[in-house]
This record gives C-alpha cells, structure tokens and sequence, in this order.
C-alpha cells in the first residue's frame, strides 16, 4: 500500500515549497505538475499517478484547489480511486475517505454536485426545446451545397457515374451524398403552387427583416398582412415555408 502524494502549480515559475513542506515525510512518492488545472487530461504527472494508484494506495494532496480545477472534477476523481478500492485525503480540510466522518464529507459534497448535474440538465433540455419553438435549428450544417448536389445529379443520372464515385469527388461519405440526393428530389417533386409560394416567402420575408427559420406560426403571423397570404391555410404555408428554408440554406443551387 502506498501513499501517492500530488503537488500542482499553474506555472513553472511558481514555487511548490509550501506543498512540499505539507506532504513532507507523509507521501511515498509525489508527482508534480507545473501546468494550469483546467483539464485532467493536460496534466502529465496527474495521470501518471492515477495510471498507477491501485486498491490500498491513497492519494494525498494538500487542498482541494491544488488537485482539482473544480468540484466536478473533485468528484469524477475520487469516484476513480473509489472504483479502484484507494483512498483520497486532503490535508487542509481534514477530508480522509478511509474515515467515516471524510466518508460523510465526500458524499454531500458528491450529492450536491450530482444536485447540480440535474439541476443544469433540465435548464439545458428546457432551452432546447424553447429554442426548438422559435424555429432554431440544431445540429451540424449541411455538408454539401446545392449546387454540389446537382452537379452530382447530372453526373450520376446523365453520365453513369455512381453515388459513391460522386460522393469521393465531393470528399463526403456515400450516404451523406445519398442523403441530399433524396431531399433534392422530395423538394422538386413539392406541388409548383408550394414551390411558387416557397420563392414569395422568402422574398416577402427578406422585405420584412424576418428571419425564415423562426417558428412556423410566428412568421405566418408576421406575413398574413399581405393580401396574397390571406387565403393560405398554416398547413400550406409550413409546406412551404420548408422549401424556402432549403432553398436559403443553399442559394447557389438556384443558379440553373
């Protein structure tokens, strides 16, 4: 059983004295890193540690802070060494996991911390979806642009080559080619009235500052003044209002 101590400062030229002076006769072996905290990751003598920590080790450090960037990370340590069977101290707040008043200490904190997980969570879940209201899209951009979807078009359908040699030339995987290939046709083949409708859209909501990829009911409501729009039921104009914001999304393909 051996008892690993750690030592961190954020910059070569900051002095270890102090932490030295506290591990001192109590550690078998300290690691020191001289480098900012911010990711566990970036911390060499850190993980040089953890890499040889095993069950009946403990690891030592003087504070908190000095080990760890924050609480989280306190936790997804210690939780670590827990999963190993070691054990954590910190000197200066007295916390010992072997002991069953550190125990304590270590769960609350843990408690509050995975409080804190939930709690942030739900804010994020309820964001996205207030956020998916307004019409904000997520995930990644499209990875071609129409005008590279219908050169693609032309080539497969009136010069034999295939979706995969296509798909190499354009420097995107074969399914993501097929993927904008498949959308194409679904908005060509939209009704010519929807289509015809998806250009005054566009070009109404370019007039009006608006942005196309609001919410469905906020940009019928911001469009139905116009005395062409009167008669479109919000069924039609979603229709649409889809085309529209492909069309948007890649404005070059229109160059027909």
């Amino acid at each position: 059983m051996a008892v690993y101590g750690y030592i961190r400062v954020s910059t070569p030229s900051q002095n270890t004295a102090r932490q030295d002076d506290a591990l001192q006769g109590q550690a078998d072996i300290v690691f020191v890193d001289k480098v900012s905290g911010a990711r566990s990751e970036n911390r060499p003598e850190f993980q040089k540690l953890m890499s040889k920590i095993s069950a009946g080790d403990t690891f030592l450090c003087l504070s908190l802070d000095r080990a760890f960037r924050s609480t989280r990370d306190a936790i997804d340590t210690i939780d670590r060494l827990d999963d190993v069977g070691a054990e954590f101290r910190a000197l200066d707040m007295n916390i010992d996991t072997s002991t069953e008043y550190g125990r304590f200490f270590y769960e609350v904190v843990a408690a509050f911390a995975a409080l804190d997980r939930r709690v942030s969570a739900r804010r994020r879940d309820e964001g996205i979806e207030a956020a998916k209201k307004r019409g904000v899209r997520f995930g990644r951009p499209p990875a071609l642009t129409r005008q590279q979807v219908l050169h693609a078009t032309i080539q497969i359908g009136k010069h034999g080559k295939s979706v995969t040699e296509m798909a190499e030339v354009l420097g995107v995987d074969r399914s993501t080619l097929h993927r904008a290939i498949k959308r194409e046709e679904e908005v060509r083949a939209t009704p010519y009235p929807i289509r015809k409708l998806a250009v005054d859209i566009g070009a109404w909501a370019i007039m009006k500052n608006l942005d196309l990829f609001d919410a469905a009911h906020k940009l019928h409501k911001a469009l139905e003044d116009i005395p062409r729009m009167q008669d479109v039921d919000k069924d039609t104009f979603t229709a649409a209002l889809d085309v529209a914001r492909h069309q948007q999304r890649q404005p070059d393909y229109d160059k027909e």
